[in-house]
């Protein structure tokens, strides 16, 4: 274990040095060739192998320095990076309590202090991988309401509709897909001129969905939006939604953050979120 460790330190120590330029890759084809990624029949030596750390580093951007503006980053955190290096020394899943005992306890905390963040007493919920997975969650709740034997048997004669602003994320298309609803059958609603869902729009769509003998289920607001950050009007949609009886489901985005302000008018707004952020559905 020493001799890895040590090819680690020698790793972190290049690394982290303050004149590393944030940006050190040439063009994927000329990369391609001065580095040999070919798949070998035997294993390699340590020499080796810290070559290969040396030359993954030396070739990745640094997303932690400051010039470094790629979308989705943020800089690293050093306590979450030990953690990382803890999990991977453990090397065990989170599937039941036996193989991850503390880590179990760990994720029920943190799910009932988010519970309690969004004003719920009493709530369950999950961490996924990613605002899609989040927002294909959400649906699936939603079509559970609105159809419960859809697993078992289908939407059985039904055309259920659901609807987004034209500004929504990717996500609902594939969720739509993934859950048998169909592409056709996902409503893109206009938007202002800010980019925000237009209230009259979202309720024309549904009544022109019923009028076609549809089913409509399921509204997805934004709060942030991926293109211009718009946040959907929350109170004027929750209240289509009400008159209608359908879920409304918002996708946290930049939104979520708002939680950890102490604003009573944003905190009340929030309560009506089904999703606190991209990965954590809240029920």
């Amino acid at each position: 274990m020493q001799a890895y460790l040590d090819i680690l330190n020698r790793a972190v120590a290049d690394y982290s040095r303050g004149d590393r330029p944030v940006v050190q890759a040439p063009a994927a084809s000329e990369l391609q060739q001065i580095l040999d990624l070919s798949l070998q029949q035997e294993g390699a030596d340590l020499d080796v192998l810290e070559q290969a750390v040396q030359d993954y580093l030396h070739y990745n951007p640094d997303s932690a320095q400051a010039d470094y503006f790629k979308l989705l980053y943020s800089g690293r955190n050093n306590a979450a990076l030990l953690g990382d290096w803890i999990t991977s020394l453990s090397n065990a899943t989170m599937h039941t309590y036996q193989v991850g005992p503390v880590a179990t306890l760990m994720e029920l905390e943190l799910i009932k202090n988010w519970n309690s963040l969004v004003g719920f007493n009493e709530g369950d919920g999950l961490m996924v991988s990613g605002g899609s997975q989040a927002n294909l969650i959400g649906m699936m709740l939603a079509r559970h309401k609105v159809c419960p034997e859809f697993k078992t048997r289908g939407a059985d004669g039904r055309r259920l509709i659901a609807y987004v602003s034209d500004q929504a994320h990717y996500s609902a298309q594939k969720a739509v897909n993934v859950l048998g609803i169909g592409s056709d059958n996902l409503v893109a609603v206009a938007t202002d001129d800010e980019g925000r869902m237009c209230p009259q729009a979202l309720e024309a769509a549904i009544e022109e969905s019923l009028a076609a003998g549809h089913q409509p289920f399921y509204i997805s607001l934004t709060a942030g939006t991926t293109v211009v950050g718009a946040f959907d009007p929350v109170l004027e949609c929750r209240a289509v939604a009400d008159k209608y009886d359908l879920w409304l489901h918002i996708d946290g985005a930049w939104g979520h953050r708002y939680c950890f302000l102490n604003s009573p008018a944003i905190c009340w707004r929030i309560q009506v979120w089904r999703i606190l952020s991209p990965g954590m559905p809240i029920n």
